[in-house]
């Protein structure tokens, strides 16, 4: 049955490759390409889809072909025969999307320097307390986040709630391609009232008008402003959180990229916090980031689907298809880096944009929001990891590799850690 298709694992009867996934879908999304190539088939169900782990192949589904790859898939249209022919095509016809600057300009960021890195004040440690670490972060990095965005304490309930259920994060979730997308299940529960909180949140904030980084948002587009103004919420208080764990997690474990970034901070900074000057000056503790980004990529899988039949290399995709373009396999596949489990800040030293395939890094996805996010993400993790390391060491409590939570993004399991004092 499969011989119309790329190469892809052997397949339960009825079930598909559901239990593969089910099993470890980080696993099967890694080891499925070494094993089949750079287009895999799998089958959930009657439903086909295909993962992409090619870089080119990648941009194109997720940038240059938005007219063949909408990003809004209804998996109930999906149902394919065995040929891979849609029992119900596609209808409407996918409009053309506009190519528009980001209303959120990265040079801002640096007139918030000192209010970014004053967080770290936040966190309160003592030597040897004993710190839930992605828990801590996340308390601090919401009201970072609250502060830069709409000068407050704490942002309403109504966006925190909120956030998850946007368009434009909800747009990357993996989801399965046999659950319609309107069946209130599992996280989706409680998407109705979330949206209603959100709105009111967001009528509030418009309202409100601060002096905060939302309010220059508003000079660009208010509709666009409001748009990027949920992702810089979510970067700021989810993504930059959970790359902070990661990253601490990772020098713990690898003491000489440890030892030589501390000498950097040290350095650079003579025991102060870091302010935006000094962004040039910690190259180490950017390359740190960017690696960490690369073992743990927020968004690990984005799921399209396509519109019409499409070409992905050598292969036709049929309309109507699931396409899968997974980060976290790309950034672990070792065609694309060498010895790609390691933890090697090195990779990232300058001119790293030269030596890498073109599209192979893309912790965020692809596209305007993808570098918007990962330009905010990159320089507030940069300093606020700087301020932490230069005041506290902090030694693991548990094993080198960490359970992952595969959910809307990545998300290390709670893991602990203990203080001492530089």
């Amino acid at each position: 049955m499969d011989a119309f298709f790329p190469p892809g694992p052997q397949k339960h009867f009825i079930a598909g490759d559901a239990p593969l996934f089910a099993n470890n879908p980080f696993r099967a999304l890694t080891e499925s390409p070494l094993q089949y190539g750079e287009l895999v088939h799998f089958r959930f169900g009657p439903t086909h889809a295909y993962l992409v782990n090619n870089p080119r192949e990648a941009h194109y589904v997720l940038v240059e072909a938005p007219e063949r790859f909408t990003d809004r898939p209804n998996y109930l249209k999906t149902l394919n025969s065995a040929m891979g022919h849609d029992l119900f095509p596609p209808k409407d016809k996918l409009g053309g999307r506009d190519r528009i600057k980001a209303a959120y300009d990265p040079r801002w960021l640096y007139d918030f320097a000192d209010q970014i890195t004053s967080a770290v004040n936040l966190l309160g440690w003592c030597p040897d307390d004993v710190v839930s670490l992605p828990t801590h972060l996340k308390t601090m990095t919401a009201r970072m986040t609250a502060q830069l965005l709409f000068e407050r304490d704490a942002a309403p309930a109504g966006l925190r709630e909120g956030v998850p259920f946007s368009q434009p994060l909800a747009d990357r979730r993996f989801e399965s391609p046999l659950i319609p997308a309107w069946l209130p299940v599992g996280a989706r529960r409680g998407c109705g009232r979330a949206h209603s909180g959100l709105k009111e949140a967001i009528a509030d904030l418009v309202a409100d008008r601060r002096c905060g980084l939302f309010e220059r948002l508003h000079y660009v587009n208010p509709a666009q402003a409001v748009d990027e103004m949920l992702l810089l919420f979510h970067a700021g208080t989810e993504l930059v959180a959970n790359t902070l764990a990661w990253a601490l997690h990772l020098l713990a474990c690898n003491p000489d990229a440890e030892a030589e970034l501390l000498q950097e901070v040290r350095s650079t900074l003579g025991g102060r916090l870091p302010n935006a000057a000094d962004l040039d000056n910690l190259p180490y503790a950017e390359m740190v980031i960017r690696e960490t980004l690369r073992l743990y990529p927020p968004v690990w899988v984005i799921t399209r689907q396509a519109t019409r039949e499409a070409q992905v290399g050598k292969y036709f995709v049929p309309s109507g298809s699931a396409i899968f373009v997974s980060p976290y396999a790309l950034h672990h596949n070792p065609k694309q880096f060498i010895n790609p489990e390691a933890f090697m800040p090195e990779r990232f030293s300058a001119g790293y944009e030269k030596r890498l395939n073109r599209y192979s890094y893309m912790p965020f996805g692809a596209g305007v929001r993808a570098a918007l996010e990962e330009s905010f993400v990159t320089t507030v993790s940069t300093l606020l990891l700087a301020g932490i390391v230069g005041r506290w060491r902090l030694n693991s409590l548990t094993p080198p590799l960490l359970d992952i939570e595969g959910g809307m993004t990545l998300t290390p399991t709670s893991f602990t850690m203990r203080v001492g004092a530089r």
